[in-house]
């Protein structure tokens, strides 16, 4: 039997397909390109992304018997979303989660609720990302597709909405959408009111659901003959903690476009200290919910230095893994708000910055700082986590393309003073999924993958450096 994970991204969309004993038969991957729309602003086009769905699973099968795939989960970024009309099309393009174009629509909810309130129902603070505010949004600035909006679909439950014509969606989700009520698990009737909306959104289920087979007509495209059963998955990050098995003491960080630390909890602590530091909390399975920090610009800090550098030509990979070498040292110091501030402190119309250039500085140079910068930014993260937890991080388990950088790693483990292993895998999220799937056949896979482990050792001269340096780093970032 073979079991295919999908993950749909922010700059990607992969697949992962393995066979009963977690074996790796098959990967693939292409860009999940934006396109501009009417304002010039980056978004997804549903049709698109859709097409690109279908030659991702069919290229992942093409060396394969595709009658051994019975199942596939989908793993998908969150906040991104699609609305359905009656007839069920997609009426407008996907506002991706990194989009600021609802701060208007932030002001309006604040004068109706305070953070804290939001914060008791949903496990959310107020953030123009959340789809309620795309849907003040699109009220406000394109009313003749607002009143057309019969479903509002997160892009992975698009995905399994196209392959089966079913509308649901998973409990992490509808977490992120800032109008589900994490205490009773239901949609919140009262935020959907002062959104402007009422049944729009899909069912909620806890991932590992059967949703339904491929329909018949997207059998044939893919060239699938044998029924392939659609398990419900649940949002990125929450996939990739189905390889981790994470300990009291453990910590799962993904490390995409964006880097998010989580957490598992048996209930949710919705507090102002849990509020102030901007963890998001959310429901996970039936009876566990997760504890996640935002950090919007971790990976998106690699791919925006290496996009300005490119002139003719995209700068290869291996420039910068030179740039982590552990032998540079400069007083340049980069503050990671390309897409805002995450946790702590929430505010996404921060700037990133550099600071402290010199003429004297090269690509290298930069390079280092970047990977410093968001190391400290990762190290203030912890130290907040561990605060408001009452707990000690022992143990941080990484996933996600990042961190193939051993250099960077050793960076990140010196930095942070915690151990660091990394799990041996380059698509996590859509493996987690690929696991959902699996598991739907009542087969508990024991994952064969291996890691690596990256220990703190410092010596006198780093550990000044780094120390002074982080001091500096809490110093400057409270003038963002």
């Amino acid at each position: 039997m073979l079991f295919l994970g999908l993950d749909i991204g922010t700059t990607h969309i992969k697949s992962v397909v393995i066979d009963e004993n977690a074996n790796i038969r098959s990967t693939y991957v292409l860009s999940n390109n934006t396109i501009l729309d009417s304002s010039n602003e980056k978004v997804y086009s549903p049709e698109k992304i859709w097409v690109t769905i279908k030659e991702v699973i069919k290229h992942s099968l093409k060396d394969l018997n595709k009658d051994d795939l019975v199942a596939l989960s989908v793993s998908s970024m969150a906040e991104a979303g699609v609305p359905i009309d009656a007839a069920g099309n997609s009426i407008y393009n996907i506002i991706p989660w990194n989009d600021v174009r609802a701060l208007e629509e932030v002001e309006f909810v604040k004068k109706h609720l305070s953070n804290l309130e939001v914060y008791k129902k949903t496990g959310l603070r107020i953030h123009s990302k959340h789809p309620f505010f795309r849907l003040k949004w699109l009220q406000k600035h394109e009313n003749h597709v607002f009143k057309r909006i019969n479903k509002w679909l997160s892009i992975g439950d698009y995905a399994i909405y196209k392959l089966t014509g079913e509308y649901v969606t998973d409990y992490s989700l509808a977490s992120r959408t800032m109008m589900f009520n994490i205490n009773y698990k239901k949609w919140d009737k009262d935020l959907m009111e002062l959104a402007g909306v009422s049944d729009i959104f899909p069912k909620v289920y806890e991932m590992g659901m059967e949703v339904s087979y491929i329909k018949k007509e997207i059998m044939h495209e893919l060239g699938l003959k044998n029924p392939v059963k659609v398990i419900l998955g649940a949002h990125d990050h929450l996939c990739a903690v189905m390889l981790s098995d994470l300990k009291g003491d453990e910590i799962l960080d993904s490390m995409g476009t964006s880097e998010v630390f989580v957490s598992l909890t048996k209930n949710p602590i919705l507090n102002a200290k849990f509020l102030d530091n901007g963890f998001n909390q959310g429901v996970f399975k039936d009876n566990e919910y997760y504890l996640m920090s935002s950090f919007p610009s971790s990976g998106a800090s690699i791919e925006w230095l290496r996009n300005i550098v490119s002139i003719n030509e995209k700068i290869s990979y291996k420039d910068f893994l030179k740039g982590a070498d552990e032998t540079i040292r400069n007083s340049i110091i980069y503050i990671p708000y390309l897409n805002g501030r995450g946790t702590p402190k929430v505010e996404p119309s921060c700037k990133g910055s550099f600071i402290n250039l010199s003429y004297g500085d090269n690509l290298q140079d930069l390079i280092k700082s970047i990977y410093e910068g968001i190391s400290y930014q990762s190290k203030l993260i912890l130290n907040c986590l561990e605060e408001v937890m009452k707990i000690k991080i022992n143990k941080i388990k990484i996933v996600g393309g990042s961190c193939k950088n051993i250099e960077w790693m050793k960076t990140k483990s010196k930095i942070s003073n915690r151990t660091m292993e990394i799990l041996d895998l380059e698509e996590a999220c859509a493996f987690g999924a690929a696991i959902i799937a699996a598991k739907a056949y009542n087969i508990n896979i024991k994952s064969q993958i291996t890691s690596k482990t990256v220990e703190c050792f410092l010596d006198e001269e780093s550990k000044n450096y780094y120390e002074n340096k982080f001091k500096e780093y809490l110093n400057l970032i409270k003038l963002f």
